[in-house]
């Protein structure tokens, strides 16, 4: 399956246009590929929940949208479909270019020509979740929840957000309304101080601890209802206040776990989601993936002559910059050990080429080393060991899982690693025979690998 992120599309005039393909085969052959144009329209209604936002709790400014790579909308914006006029004249007076005004005029949709430069899609983009107050693509204070959405090798932000002062209005007002009722409790408090029965001080005092709790963020205080008096009525009436804000709370969180569920249903479920969604015993088998390790030669010994702060951030500096490189290449980091550096390309999701994407991983792994030694004046380096083949992958584990892999093609890997050389990539004959036409190798002959006897090596020329 392949989607491309949408474009202008010439045969439509330029409208933005989206794609998914997938191969037809026939016993082994690929004979057809079958193509389908994805819909603006089906899309902004899958995002907006066909545009029912009041009745899907996001009041009178919530909404959702999906932000691309390209920092430009996926989504119509509610404010596009509710108030035009107001849109338009909200982009203008936002710096918004006449010439994408125009193009969301002329196509009917702000697809790919609105930007949103918010913190929440530039940090989304990045692949991190978060919520929090930040100032929306209107410059309007606003509370947004964030996070990734990745369809293969395309990078979405799906951000959804609600202008700060809607959200907060039940709060400001149930905060006036307490101030109210303090203000008439003190007063009563104060004029009938002389006749009030210690009956009355009871209920008083479990409403001010009431008030004070709430006051502190704890919503989920409430106060018993002792009496049919005045003190009673008041105290129902701070219990319903609670109660309706703890609703609205319940209403927000209902519809973040439908946001979860829709994703599941509509992308490849990755290895959390299958645990969060409750399956156990996960284990997989791939007939071809890339495996590669890379450990720092006589950092151990260098290490005991350091302080163990600088140990860890010298490593952690060290392997963040692996995952970056990881990340872009498609390669998937599976544990650290020590000083010891574990990934695999391939899996959980095929791709044809993981042996030339592992290689070129080690060969940027080798010079992030060589400039992070330098950096941190420090005698590094790396020696790399790659071997493709088949695996068994799956999560073990109770209190603190790990998602690993088994198999001779993880233990060959391993020791192309242990007996090569430092500053050097080893590979065995099933990674040169994939690539001995797009690198230059080395034969280094056969060397001995334990279990394994002799076995034939390459080291690839950097």
């Amino acid at each position: 399956m392949c989607f491309e992120d949408f474009a202008p599309y010439a045969p439509s005039r330029g409208a933005p246009t989206a794609f998914m393909a997938a191969p037809v085969i026939d016993q082994g052959i690929v004979v057809a590929v079958l193509v389908a144009q994805l819909s603006v329209e089906e899309i902004d209604n899958v995002v907006t929940g066909d545009r029912h936002w009041r009745q899907d709790g996001f009041g009178a400014t919530g909404e959702a949208y999906v932000v691309g790579a390209d920092r430009l909308v996926r989504s119509g914006p509610r404010a596009f479909y509710e108030n035009p006029d107001q849109y338009f004249a909200e982009l203008k007076g936002g710096g918004e270019l006449a010439e994408n005004i125009d193009a969301i005029r002329r196509y009917g949709t702000p697809v790919l020509h609105q930007r949103v430069l918010t913190e929440a899609a530039r940090a989304a983009l990045a692949g991190v979740e978060g919520t929090g107050e930040i100032s929306g693509y209107r410059g309007i204070p606003t509370l947004a929840s964030w996070g990734p959405l990745a369809i293969q090798d395309t990078k979405w932000a799906l951000i959804a957000k609600i202008d700060t002062s809607e959200a907060f209005a039940p709060v400001y007002k149930l905060r006036q309304n307490l101030m109210i009722v303090g203000g008439l409790a003190l007063l009563t408090v104060i004029v009938t101080g002389a006749w009030l029965s210690r009956s009355l001080l009871g209920p008083l005092r479990e409403l001010t601890a009431g008030v004070t709790s709430f006051a502190a963020g704890d919503y989920s205080s409430k106060v018993a209802v002792r009496t049919r008096d005045e003190i009673g009525r008041l105290c129902s009436a701070f219990n319903g206040m609670v109660d309706e804000l703890r609703g609205k709370n319940v209403v927000i969180e209902n519809k973040n776990r439908e946001n979860e569920e829709l994703l599941l249903n509509v992308l490849p479920a990755p290895i959390a989601n299958r645990l969060r969604g409750g399956e156990q015993g996960i284990a997989d088998g791939f007939a071809e993936v890339t495996v590669v390790f890379a450990d720092l030669v006589g950092f151990t010994e260098m290490s005991s002559e350091m302080p163990p702060a600088k140990v860890v951030t010298l490593l952690n500096g060290l392997f963040s910059r692996f995952d970056e490189a990881a990340h872009e290449l498609g390669i998937e980091k599976i544990k650290t050990v020590g000083d010891a550096y574990m990934a695999v390309c391939g899996m959980p999701v095929h791709v044809p080429d993981h042996a030339e994407r592992m290689v070129r991983m080690a060969i940027r792994m080798v010079h992030i080393t060589r400039e992070h030694a330098l950096e941190h004046h420090a005698a590094m380096k790396l020696r790399v060991g790659i071997n493709s083949g088949p695996v068994v992958a799956g999560v073990i584990g109770k209190s603190k899982y790990i998602y690993d892999l088994w198999g001779d093609t993880v233990n060959l890997a391993s020791r192309m690693e242990s007996g090569g050389l430092p500053d050097m990539i080893q590979v065995t004959r099933s990674v040169y025979d994939k690539l001995k036409d797009k690198f230059v190798f080395e034969p280094r002959g056969e060397i001995e690998v334990k279990g394994k006897g002799s076995v034939e090596a390459w080291l690839l020329k950097l």
